[in-house]
C-alpha cells in the first residue's frame, strides 16, 4: 500500500495506512472529528487515506491478455522443443547448466519493458482509463485532500475518500501490469527455450524419455515448457534465487559429511 506525504515546515502529511480507512483522522486524540480537519502537535496536519484493499486482484482484462500471451506461446514452444532439426543447448565449459535460463529471463524482461506501453494501452482501451491518467487523478486528489484539511473545509472527508478511490485505481493498474509482465515474459521465455531445445525440469534431472522412447511426447513437452515459462516469467531476480538455492543444495550433497555436507 503506497504512502503519500505532502510536507512543509508546518507540513500537512497525507498517509495511507492499511486497514481500509476512507476518512480523515487528525493526529493526537483531541483534534476535530474526521471531515473537519485538524492540527497535530507541532503544527502539522495528518490525513489518513486508504483504499478498501491493500492487494487488489488483477482485472479480467489483464488476466485475459496475460493468458493470450502465455497459452499460444506454450503450444508453439512445445512444438519447437520436439523439433530435432533446430539448435540445442549444451552449457559451455565453465558455465553453469542454468546460465541459459538466466540469459533468457534477462532478454525477455528487457523486451517486455520496451513493449509494455502497448500492452497497457490494450488494457486501458478495455477499461477506459490509462495508468498515466490514473496517476494524475490520484496526485490531484491527494493535493485537494491536503488543502481541504489545511483550510478546515467541510467536505474534507469527501476529498479524502476521493483520494482513496483514485489510489485504488493506481493500485489496480500496477497489479494488472505485474500480471501482464509475468505472462509476456513467460511466453517469450518459453519460445526462446523451446527453440534452443532447453527446459528447466530436464536441467534439474527429470527424465521425460522412459523406456525406449527417444523423445518426450507432446503432453510431456507441454509440462516441460509450462514449468520453464512459469519460472522464467517470474523474472531474473527470482530465477537467480532459485538457481542459487539449487546450486547450494547440489554443493551440499557433493561435499563429504566431515566438512558439513551430506553423504
Amino acid at each position: 500500500m503506497a504512502i503519500f506525504r505532502a510536507t512543509r515546515s508546518t507540513g500537512p502529511v497525507l498517509t495511507r495506512p492499511p486497514g481500509g480507512l476512507d476518512s480523515l483522522q487528525t493526529a493526537g486524540g483531541t483534534g476535530p472529528p474526521a471531515g473537519a480537519g485538524g492540527q497535530a502537535a507541532g503544527g502539522s496536519t495528518t490525513v489518513a487515506v486508504a483504499s478498501g484493499s491493500s492487494a487488489p486482484r488483477p482485472s479480467s482484462n489483464a488476466a485475459t491478455l496475460a493468458l493470450a500471451y502465455f497459452v499460444p506461446a506454450l503450444l508453439i514452444a512445445a512444438i519447437l522443443l520436439g523439433d530435432d532439426g533446430g539448435p540445442s543447448y549444451v552449457a559451455a565449459q565453465g558455465i553453469g547448466a542454468f546460465a541459459l535460463f538466466y540469459v533468457v529471463a534477462q532478454a525477455a524482461e528487457r523486451f517486455v519493458e520496451m513493449t509494455m506501453p502497448l500492452s497497457e494501452k490494450a488494457v486501458a482501451k478495455a477499461s477506459g482509463k490509462p495508468k498515466g491518467e490514473r496517476v494524475q487523478a490520484r496526485d490531484a486528489a491527494v493535493v485537494d485532500a491536503v488543502m481541504a484539511v489545511e483550510t478546515s473545509a467541510s467536505d474534507a472527508g469527501e476529498h479524502a475518500a476521493n483520494a482513496a478511490a483514485t489510489q485504488a485505481d493506481v493500485d489496480q493498474a500496477r497489479t494488472d501490469r505485474t500480471l501482464i509482465t509475468f505472462g509476456a515474459t513467460g511466453a517469450l521465455g518459453m519460445l526462446l527455450c523451446g527453440y534452443l531445445g532447453a527446459d528447466f525440469l530436464s536441467s534439474v534431472g527429470v527424465d521425460f524419455t522412459p523406456g525406449n522412447d527417444t523423445s518426450p511426447g507432446l503432453v510431456a513437452r507441454l509440462v516441460m515448457m509450462a514449468v520453464t515459462g512459469l519460472i522464467v516469467g517470474a523474472g531474473s531476480k527470482q530465477l537467480h534465487d532459485t538457481i542459487s538455492t539449487i546450486s547450494k543444495s547440489s554443493d551440499a550433497k557433493s561435499t563429504p559429511s566431515e566438512t558439513g555436507g551430506k553423504k
